[in-house]
């Protein structure tokens, strides 16, 4: 398992393999949509668009979680 630097303020990143694996996965997903007549350009901003909503999702999942725990004790 590799080290990762932390900068104060900035998200982690996925690890490489995570990232690959991932990056190979919408590549192909790109290429399916593509071959189904949606634009390139498109897909990438629903795909960004998609991923923002995602993490937001996180986010406030995680953060209700941690509220969740501080109501526990």
């Amino acid at each position: 398992m590799g080290v990762q630097t932390m900068i104060a303020g900035e998200p982690a990143g996925p690890n490489a393999e995570t990232r690959f694996k991932v990056e190979a996965a919408m590549f192909e997903l790109i290429d399916t949509l593509a071959r189904n007549g949606l634009p390139r350009e498109d897909i990438a901003m629903a795909l960004a668009d998609a991923a923002d909503d995602y993490i937001m999702m996180l986010a406030g999942n995680a953060a209700g979680d941690d509220a969740r725990s501080l109501c526990q004790h």
